[in-house]
């Protein structure tokens, strides 16, 4: 049966300073990283393969050998006695250290070592948790902290509908939203709030005015969301309830349906500037807000983007080109020839193309990822 190297230098216990070979130099300074990556000190290990080099020794050789302070010897010994490696005798004069036998020094570091590994195994298996799940929340306060612990997950895109109440218990999470570079649609549920209610201030990009009564609806980043009757969010008791889900195949149709329906039925009463750039985008819309304001600024807009001939199998490609025009149903005034139509046409090499966004299907080409950039 094989030895560790500790064991051998233990057992040799060699009082001679011997010439060491190439490959014994190697194996030192191999035992040296591993006990470093393990969390020991450079001195902890000088300190340590004297003790084992001798077995059994004055804690002043310790210190002169592996050149280390005498009061420092003594600190690095405390520890390592702490960690099981070695026993100090300090009652008497002089104080003398003794290496344990590496097989009882390391059993505890070789025990939790595979406890770590038992227990990243088992999350390494376990089945990842599923991506469909719709859940049903009646407590108004559940309700709100889920709609800010959603909006402080986002990362390009929020598109929400609710009441001027309910959005004072959010705004603080949108402005921080606003501030990170997020895209926020908002939708207000009231024929009466202006845009000098300060509760707007800094809380979405584009802000419309819609009718009072129409349930509460949230989509982020296309991939979860909430929709919510308005009695729910209220503070009075109720036995109606919201739905919060994560179902990367529901969200698009419901965010198309209400940009497609509910949004171009209320009225714009606020739009901030886009957002500077360049700006890397995997989401479409943002892209198209960006682009629209650029645009209507005088700005030219050159984009570099990963696209594909719309229902083909073929592999996405990187083409760059000019941004010449859009079409969009975001803000006014709109030039969408149907509902929730956001092209942006772009002038390549060959002629200008229409692109959509992730299956597109009006549109010449797909974009799964852009980036837009100032080309003035």
């Amino acid at each position: 049966m094989s030895t560790s190297p500790l064991w051998d230098r233990y057992n040799s216990q060699c009082p001679f300073n011997l010439p060491m070979s190439r490959e014994e130099r190697m194996e030192d300074g191999e035992i040296r990283t591993r006990l470093e990556q393990f969390g020991f000190s450079e001195k902890a290990v000088d300190a340590y393969l004297r003790i084992v080099d001798h077995g059994r020794v004055k804690l002043s050789t310790v210190a002169e050998e592996a050149d280390i302070a005498t009061s420092y010897v003594y600190e690095l010994c405390s520890q390592l006695e702490e960690d099981g490696l070695v026993t100090v005798d300090d009652h008497r004069t002089p104080a003398i250290v003794t290496a344990k036998p590496p097989s009882t020094a390391f059993e505890q570091l070789i025990s939790d070592l595979e406890s770590v590994s038992e227990a990243v195994a088992t999350r390494y298996e376990r089945p990842e948790e599923p991506r469909g799940e719709f859940t049903v929340v009646k407590s108004r306060q559940t309700l709100l902290g889920r709609l800010e612990e959603m909006i402080d997950d986002a990362e390009e895109e929020i598109a929400i509908q609710m009441s001027p109440e309910s959005l004072r218990d959010v705004q603080h999470a949108l402005q921080r939203a606003v501030d990170r570079g997020v895209l926020v649609l908002l939708s207000l549920e009231t024929e009466r709030e202006t845009v000098s209610d300060p509760t707007l201030e800094g809380v979405a990009d584009v802000v419309r005015i819609g009718v009072a009564g129409m349930p509460t609806f949230m989509s982020i980043d296309q991939r979860e969301g909430a929709v919510i009757p308005p009695s729910a969010l209220e503070w009075g008791h109720t036995d109606e309830a919201g739905i919060t889900f994560v179902q990367e195949k529901v969200a698009p149709v419901l965010v198309g349906s209400f940009l497609g329906n509910y949004w171009p039925m209320s009225e714009e009463v606020l739009v901030r500037r886009g957002r500077p750039l360049p700006r890397t985008y995997t989401h479409f819309r943002p892209a198209v807000f960006d682009a629209t304001t650029h645009l209507r600024a005088g700005h030219d807009v050159a984009a570099r983007m990963r696209i594909r001939p719309v229902r083909t199998a073929e592999k996405f490609r990187e083409r760059s080109g000019t941004v010449v025009d859009v079409r969009q149903n975001l803000i006014e005034p709109r030039s969408s020839s149907f509902g929730f139509e956001n092209t942006l046409f772009v002038k390549f090499e060959d002629g200008v193309r229409s692109v959509g966004g992730k299956d597109a299907f009006p549109e010449d080409y797909e974009a799964i990822r852009m980036t837009l950039m100032r080309d003035d």
